[in-house]
């Protein structure tokens, strides 16, 4: 029998957190459905210490800034993807209130960074990587689920590039 979503995310979410320094905890387990959550998971365990939320995406985003590391080159297409799409030159979009931020995902800092207010590099990579947390908890929580995940597509290439490179800029 094969385990649903949910089950397959939450066993891999504990075998990294069990072994976030191996990549091998991907083969105590099936993996997860979907190439997005593997990548996720892999940033989560490895690069958030197994700590998924916004204040430890700022905290990592921070000390890559602190040590000289944080360059927004390999994120800018992703950068202009998402401002477009969450915000339409003028005010947030209907898509941006789709992520559903919580009281604890900063959405001040995400607002500001969209609507262009912001231009430090840490808020402007932080509030992207906060939007793919976001995209990622509503696709495996039920939310995308609720209009078919219609015109996800592009959120998740866009995703999926910041993912793997901020997971190879984490050393």
């Amino acid at each position: 029998m094969t385990p649903s979503t949910g089950a397959a995310v939450r066993l891999h979410r504990n075998a990294v957190r069990v072994r976030p320094d191996s990549l091998s905890a991907f083969k105590w387990n099936a993996c997860p459905p979907s190439p997005e959550s593997a990548l996720w998971t892999v940033y989560e365990g490895t690069v958030l210490q197994a700590s998924g939320s916004a204040a430890a995406i700022i905290l990592t985003v921070d000390s890559l800034k602190s040590r000289g590391r944080l360059s927004l080159d390999p994120f800018r297409p992703a950068i202009e993807y998402f401002t477009g799409r969450y915000f339409d030159g003028s005010d947030l979009t209907e898509a941006f209130h789709g992520l559903h931020l919580r009281s604890n995902d900063r959405r001040e800092l995400v607002e500001n960074v969209l609507r262009g207010k912001s231009s430090d590099d840490a808020e402007i990579l932080s509030a992207v990587l906060i939007i793919i947390y976001r995209l990622r908890n509503n696709l495996f929580h039920g939310v995308k689920w609720s209009y078919g995940i219609k015109d996800q597509l592009e959120n998740f290439r866009n995703a999926n590039a910041v993912l793997v490179a901020r997971s190879s800029s984490a050393a």
